[in-house]
């Protein structure tokens, strides 16, 4: 349909041309053209048919000198053109063999794009500093990088591998100096905004990561969950600051507020619970601590439970058990406090009852300190060794219970600190079931790659 409609506009034009030709030709009148001894005469319509001839000979003709003169241009336009398709060729394969982490190929091609691309930057550089860091050349790459800032367009490529180089070497504080460039030229990218926090962290620059947590919220570059769960870390290692200063008050007031912000979080509970035992304010921590014991019963909240205990009791081990029964009412399927109740029992000789808590622990969860616990008991009661090896052995095979620990490292500690020694990560230390890792902490997790990086 297409092809007819073009056919009809052709021969409706050359109609039209051919009509005006007609009525030129009919038109009455002469022209005349002397030139020296020579004299032309000829009709008006014929005249203008041959002007108008000698016109299109003189353009046909130019155009075919234009064309001539402007062969070397046309052959360099496409010379060029060539080379440059060659470079951007060169440059797909270099990135590929970056990507494959092949080191040989990735330099091969870095030569080949700057032989072809001889004025580009941009990301002709970022192949060379990738192909440098690939061959162990972190210097080169480096070099590069810093070559890269002095493009606008291409200055985030150089930040960004400048900021990896600092990470990389565990240089905390040149990394969140180049971060924050980064951040500056992207402020609403999600993964920068995490670095950003991260290395504020790492280097305890505590307000300006409490700024940017919020930012992280708001661009969901950081969960709600960890900015409060961070933020209240930051408040109890504050205030245990103020509290070697011996600013008492300013530390309470921190803790008060990490109170707020989570009621169930145990280490804000031993450190403000502490702090109002010694201004014995003990109905308050009792009943901060039935709230918490009920949803987190923790096997270092017995210490208060005993503080707490009638005065009776010290000398009555009966009284005393039956005190931290009702401990245990409130949270009845709770395996620590059977397990912590049993403990008491065993102090206390009372080892019938020490038995059945840890009976019903077991039905609970059937962890190895439960059968270590038991082998305690018939040591001290029976002293029969096979029965003792009995239960060592069961707690050999048994799954080991709940511990404070790094969750990045694995590593065990006795108490919860906000700051885990001696690698330093901040919050990291939580209450669970270790699991063996690697010790790596080089911010591993950014949730975006800094660059390009090699295959595993």
């Amino acid at each position: 349909m297409a092809v007819m409609l073009r056919a009809l506009w052709f021969l409706v034009q050359l109609f039209v041309i051919v009509v005006a030709a007609v009525w030129l030709l009919e038109q009455p009148g002469s022209l005349i053209i002397e030139f020296l001894d020579y004299k032309v005469t000829a009709s008006f319509g014929i005249g203008l048919l041959v002007l108008a001839a000698l016109i299109l000979i003189a353009i046909t003709v130019y155009k075919v000198l234009n064309g001539i003169v402007s062969i070397p241009k046309v052959l360099s336009r496409y010379k060029n053109e060539s080379a440059r398709q060659r470079g951007y060729r060169a440059m797909t394969r270099g990135f590929v063999a970056v990507a494959a982490g092949n080191a040989k190929d990735a330099t091969k091609f870095a030569k080949e794009t700057r032989r072809f691309l001889p004025n580009e930057q941009g990301l002709p550089l970022l192949l060379e500093a990738q192909a440098a860091r690939l061959r162990g050349e972190e210097g080169k790459a480096k070099e590069i990088f810093r070559e890269l800032l002095k493009d606008r367009d291409a200055a985030f490529f150089g930040i960004r591998g400048l900021l990896k180089s600092a990470i990389d070497e565990g240089n905390k504080i040149k990394a969140l100096d180049y971060a924050r460039q980064a951040l500056a030229l992207n402020p609403k990218q999600p993964w920068i905004i995490k670095t950003v926090y991260d290395l504020e962290l790492q280097n305890r620059r505590w307000d300006n990561a409490l700024e940017t947590a919020k930012k992280g919220i708001r661009f969901k570059a950081i969960s709600k969950e960890r900015a409060v769960s961070d933020h209240i870390a930051i408040l109890l290692h504050r205030a245990r600051e103020d509290e070697l200063a011996g600013l008492q008050i300013e530390a309470v007031k921190k803790l008060q507020q990490a109170y707020k912000m989570d009621k169930c979080f145990v280490p804000t509970f031993l450190a403000l619970g502490k702090s109002y035992m010694e201004q014995e304010k003990n109905r308050k921590v009792k009943s901060m601590l039935e709230k918490i014991w009920k949803k987190n019963p923790h096997p270092d909240l017995v210490n208060f439970w005993r503080q707490l205990a009638p005065e009776n009791t010290a000398k009555n081990p009966m009284k005393q058990l039956r005190f931290f029964e009702k401990v245990l009412a409130l949270k009845p399927d709770s395996v620590e406090g059977q397990m912590a109740i049993a403990r008491i029992a065993m102090e206390a000789s009372l080892w019938g009852e020490a038995k059945a808590y840890l009976t019903a622990a077991e039905k609970i969860q059937p962890l190895a300190e439960i059968y270590r616990m038991r082998a305690e008991i018939e040591q001290q009661t029976t002293k029969n060794e096979d029965v003792v090896r009995t239960w060592l052995l069961q707690a050999s095979e048994a799954p080991a219970g709940k511990v404070w620990h790094c969750r990045l490292t694995g590593h065990i500690y006795d108490r919860w600190s906000a700051i885990a020694e001696p690698h330093g990560s901040f919050n990291t230390i939580e209450w669970g079931y270790p699991e063996r890792k690697i010790n790596t902490l080089a911010l591993s997790d950014m949730g975006e790659p800094l660059l390009l990086e090699p295959a595993a």
